[in-house]
């Protein structure tokens, strides 16, 4: 549900949700092959368009194959849905939505790179560095990861991970594309933040030479 980085559009959004026979009231229960990563990206992908109540099955199909429960080679007969596109802009930010948070004390952006990134030795576009007032708090940190798979650390783990997080501040997220940095937004969301993650993220910030960086490698 993404094309190049940035989440499908509405209208194609809202077909393919129709062709799937879902609906926004729906309990739906999502699951990748065991990154975590994948997942996590259609969690955010699903409520930002409307979806109120969403589970993650932990370590996803590799665990569940790797337990020899049931699995299945058919494909379920759906009917379309009517399924209307809704967008909880809440949950989505944009390059203007975090260019005024850099300047907003009430808000908190995290980067959800690996620190080489974050501090510039490394990036995945034109530019190096990370936005400014951006604090760096890997995806990596909220999953254990073993041969079964991705889990999501425990509650207490991630609490304290995010220990220094105001709940009262607005949180934005991003990576290179959105993507690794919707792990980060499933584990606030679990834990009560009010969050969103930056569509397209360090691609499209990174390649805006209008827009200011922080380079750690330069101010060494």
């Amino acid at each position: 549900m993404q094309v190049n980085g940035k989440l499908t559009d509405p209208f194609r959004m809202q077909k393919i949700v129709q062709n799937l026979g879902l609906n926004a009231d729906d309990k739906l229960v999502i699951y990748d092959d065991g990154s975590f990563f994948d997942v996590a990206r259609l969690f955010w992908a699903l409520e930002v368009y409307g979806f109120k109540d969403v589970k993650l099955l932990n370590a996803g199909y590799k665990q569940w194959s790797n337990k020899n429960f049931e699995t299945s080679t058919q494909t379920p007969t759906v009917t379309k849905s009517d399924y209307v596109t809704i967008i909880d802009n809440n949950r989505l930010a944009t390059k203007f939505s975090t260019q005024i948070a850099t300047k907003n004390p009430n808000q908190v952006i995290i980067d959800a790179r690996p620190d080489k990134a974050y501090e510039g030795e490394v990036s995945s576009a034109k530019r190096f560095g990370h936005i400014p007032e951006a604090i760096n708090i890997p995806a990596s940190h909220n999953i254990d990861t073993d041969n079964q798979g991705s889990v999501l650390k425990e509650l207490s783990d991630l609490k304290d991970l995010y220990k220094d997080l105001d709940k009262n501040k607005k949180i934005i997220l991003y990576c290179a594309i959105g993507k690794i940095s919707a792990t980060n937004y499933f584990a606030l969301r679990e834990l009560g933040y009010n969050v969103s993650n930056y569509d397209a993220s360090w691609k499209e910030w990174g390649n805006d030479f209008r827009l200011p960086v922080i380079n750690l490698q330069e101010t060494k």
